[in-house]
């Protein structure tokens, strides 16, 4: 059973028990932008201090690791690039002859998954496209004729 205490403006969210009621904060401001806890300060100052130190002498003095470790954590990690691939699908006709066209192209070799992959993502979105569009005239047509037939009985 779940009743609020009103003593103070901080109970006023919590049960019997003093917990507080959910979706209830005991911090409604939050946490302060830049916080951190006493901890992460801590291991954060030790890495900079004691650890990048030691490691950058290693790397200097030859240790491999050392030197692989501090690329993995200097360099930002680099996302793969795919250079364009031409894809002969057909202009006309709706979207399902495309990805069937899509699928013998690359079931022949002619276009990796990779790309054949992307391509099929766009052409799923636009057949979605068409549908919210059909869909958008289908209610504006019933609302037309609503109104035609509210117009009507008046």
């Amino acid at each position: 059973m779940k009743t609020t205490c009103k003593n103070t403006p901080q109970q006023a969210a919590r049960d019997v028990k003093g917990r507080f009621l959910k979706g209830a904060s005991g911090n409604p401001a939050g946490r302060q932008p830049g916080t951190t806890c006493r901890a992460l300060r801590l291991a954060h100052d030790a890495a900079e201090e004691v650890a990048l130190p030691a490691l950058i002498e290693a790397a200097r003095s030859g240790d491999l690791d050392a030197c692989k470790a501090l690329i993995a954590y200097g360099l930002p990690r680099q996302r793969p690039v795919s250079l364009p691939e031409p894809i002969d699908l057909p202009e006309e006709g709706d979207l399902s002859e495309q990805m069937n066209t899509l699928l013998r192209l690359v079931a022949r070799g002619e276009v990796s998954t990779t790309a054949a992959g992307e391509v099929a993502a766009l052409i799923s979105t636009a057949a979605k496209v068409d549908e919210v569009t059909e869909l958008r005239e289908q209610v504006e047509s019933l609302k037309r004729l609503l109104h035609s037939r509210e117009d009507r009985k008046k």
